[in-house]
């Protein structure tokens, strides 16, 4: 005996179920892009920051208590005369961080827009070691030394004294 059973949907259900299904698909793939298994395994090194370590013309002494520090994003457009207002620290203009070169250069660039935007073409640009000695910068601290801060957070007031 063969049964043929025919299931006739109302065109309007049909639609209905294809709007419902739609959105699920979308809902799901945007769970799975956006999981937390990616941020955890991209979250140590989006969490770095950079340290920069300034010091008088006596050089880039770790002991000097006039030197100072400043924690800095990478990989991300900030405004040091925003992020740091106390102070002559920092230039006027936007600078875009990040580290290459298997984590032993600092690629620094620096754009025409003060915002903290990166609005437009870098600059100027440059590539410098990290934990190396560099300068003259300019006054009032013309000497400094850029490290990675692991520390996982930004503190606004991280520089040590004034």
């Amino acid at each position: 005996q063969n049964i043929n059973h025919t299931f006739m949907m109302n065109p309007a259900t049909t639609a209905t179920l294809m709007l419902i299904s739609i959105p699920l698909v979308v809902v799901q793939a945007v769970l799975v892009r956006g999981s937390s298994y990616n941020r955890v395994e991209a979250s140590e090194e989006d969490q770095r920051k950079l340290k920069m370590t300034l010091c008088p013309a006596s050089g880039c002494s770790t002991t000097d208590p006039a030197c100072k520090s400043f924690t800095t994003p990478l990989k991300s457009c900030f405004n040091g005369q925003q992020l740091y207002p106390v102070g002559d620290f920092f230039g006027e203009f936007d600078i875009y961080d990040e580290i290459v070169a298997a984590d032993r250069v600092l690629h620094r660039r620096f754009y025409a827009s003060t915002d903290g935007t990166c609005a437009g073409d870098a600059t100027d640009d440059y590539h410098l070691d990290l934990g190396q000695c560099i300068g003259p910068f300019g006054e009032p601290l013309p000497w400094g030394t850029f490290t990675i801060d692991s520390s996982h957070k930004m503190e606004q007031d991280a520089v040590t004294s004034f």
